[in-house]
């Protein structure tokens, strides 16, 4: 009517409902005009053709059998995407929960009697047959979660095939029976407290380490870097609790009170107010050409000289990492050529390099270049902001791309990545990149989904490609490998360290901002 317009319309979840809405003169045009934008974005993402419809999958009848709720109805187009791989995928996964729901139709329509009392008990004989309301209610939630992923139209990503071997195979030189060091290695301030959910840095570093002595102990000698600018401490070597259980276990322990080139990252970032483990922290490892030549690390027996393994603390060595393996990577660093330094992918898995998580270092080389870096970053309008930052900008122009290598991709895997064409036991390190254990990759390993939408919103994507293309299946395995290796926080954590305002903060350094500020100005 003039006055009144009725809008019938079916809400996202199903239920019918009316809208009344009153048009006044003045208004009429806006209203209308609203509504029409409201019903466009209505059909774009509630995708309502797919979700109410409900056809029948080509090829299937429905059972007229009432005993299964009716919640669970498969629609026959679930998939939106452009990527046909995707859309292969998702068609597969619902043809198998179909396929699993006849089967509990059937089931239940003509229940057999079992012949004894051991047939009871043989699950694997009648899986579908045996389904309880929670297996029910896990189906329907698969359904939900895959209509959820073809709504996002999320374009699942893959890898070409690769063998690591392959760009030295011509000359491959002797293998080497030392150990090549692992740096690793973080700022002892509040960043690295432990934490009641066990998500602080200390807590990552145990986890790493003893997954480098189940898979890499004969292969890789363990260097914990711990940085100390700022705080009280900060040009003591007393060694904090976690510096004592990694150097018991058999680590070198190193501390940097302040950074080789600590002034200048002082002065580029004074602007940004950042605090002491911020200030040193991210650029700790460009430092690693010092620790080696001031502790003499190259001198020790058994150590392998010339390249170095480093890996951000929050990292799992999932398999075997054996003295091949080193060799392979090094061998991507030729004595003759211009690279002196191997990282990986940073968010996508096609080709390109920007994570510098995990790196391969020719430490002649790199020592080398630092001052050339330095200079580069001193120089820029904005210095950069951390260390991946500033080789990225360093290494990206034309005239120095041949300086870096990319690092295969097993060696710098994400839980959020797919696992096609690699199978779980090719990956070597697997990296926590942006959701990590208590912060996001529980919400990927359960698909669940409105978990990850209060995730912050650089991590909101990469969870959705983990849950659609993936259903989880990384997370939930390097979340099983991280709380079985993780050591107890009574090992790593010091006594005084608590939990504040959600944070976790080291009262014995709860002063290091204040004095990073101070040094800093």
């Amino acid at each position: 009517s003039q006055d009144e317009l009725r809008l019938p319309y079916i809400e996202c979840g199903g239920k019918e409902n009316v809208k009344h809405i009153t048009l006044y003169p003045r208004t009429r045009k806006a209203f209308l005009m609203f509504l029409l934008a409201s019903i466009i974005v209505a059909v774009t993402y509630c995708n309502i053709d797919h979700l109410y419809a409900q056809p029948q999958v080509e090829g299937k009848e429905e059972s007229s059998n009432n005993a299964v709720p009716t919640t669970i109805a498969v629609p026959a187009a679930v998939a939106t995407s452009s990527d046909s791989d995707h859309m292969s995928r998702v068609s597969s996964r619902m043809d198998k929960l179909e396929a699993m729901l006849e089967d509990f139709k059937s089931e239940m329509a003509t229940p057999k009697l079992p012949a004894s009392d051991a047939d009871v008990v043989k699950f694997e004989d009648s899986p579908v047959g045996t389904m309880s309301d929670l297996e029910i209610s896990a189906l329907n939630s698969s359904i939900e979660e895959l209509r959820f992923c073809s709504r996002r139209n999320i374009v699942c990503q893959r890898h070409e095939p690769e063998r690591i071997t392959a760009k030295s195979a011509n000359a491959a030189p002797p293998l080497d029976v030392c150990k090549t060091l692992w740096f690793s290695g973080f700022h002892e301030g509040r960043n690295s407290a432990c934490k009641k959910d066990g998500q602080g840095y200390a807590d990552y570093y145990s986890a790493a380490f003893l997954s480098v002595m189940a898979n890499a102990g004969d292969s890789i000698q363990p260097v914990l870097m711990l940085g100390r600018y700022g705080m009280e401490n900060e040009n003591s070597t007393e060694l904090s609790k976690v510096g004592k259980w990694a150097q018991e276990k058999g680590a070198i322990v190193v501390h940097s009170p302040r950074l080789s080139f600590q002034e200048d990252v002082n002065k580029g970032l004074l602007y940004k107010h950042l605090s002491a483990p911020q200030l040193q922290g991210p650029f700790m490892r460009l430092d690693i050409p010092n620790f080696v030549r001031e502790h003499k690390l190259f001198d020790k027996p058994g150590i392998c000289k010339e390249h170095v393994l480093y890996t951000d603390p929050d990292v799992l060595f999932l398999n075997k990492v054996d003295r091949a393996d080193m060799q392979a990577l090094k061998n991507r660093l030729p004595i003759a050529g211009k690279a002196m330094v191997s990282y990986g992918r940073e968010y996508g898995m096609h080709p390109h390099i920007g994570n510098t998580g995990v790196m391969m270092i020719d430490v002649e080389k790199f020592e080398n270049e630092r001052r050339l870096m330095f200079d580069f970053a001193r120089n820029r309008t904005v210095y950069p902001d951390h260390d991946q930052q500033l080789l990225n900008f360093y290494f990206d122009r034309e005239a120095f791309r041949d300086k870096r290598d990319q690092l295969p991709i097993h060696y710098n895997w994400k839980p959020y990545w797919t696992l096609e064409p690699t199978t779980i036991e090719e990956v070597k390190i697997v990296h926590f990149h942006g959701p990590k254990p208590s912060k996001g990759l529980e919400e990927i390993a359960n698909c669940d989904i409105p978990g990850v939408a209060k995730l912050p919103k650089p991590y909101q994507h990469i969870a959705y490609h983990g849950i659609c293309c993936n259903g989880g299946e990384v997370a939930k395995l390097v979340l099983d490998a991280f709380e079985r290796w993780k050591a107890p926080s009574a090992d790593v954590c010091e006594a005084d360290s608590v939990e504040h305002n959600g944070r976790a903060i080291n009262t014995a350094t709860a002063t290091a901002a204040a004095s990073a500020k101070a040094a800093a100005s």
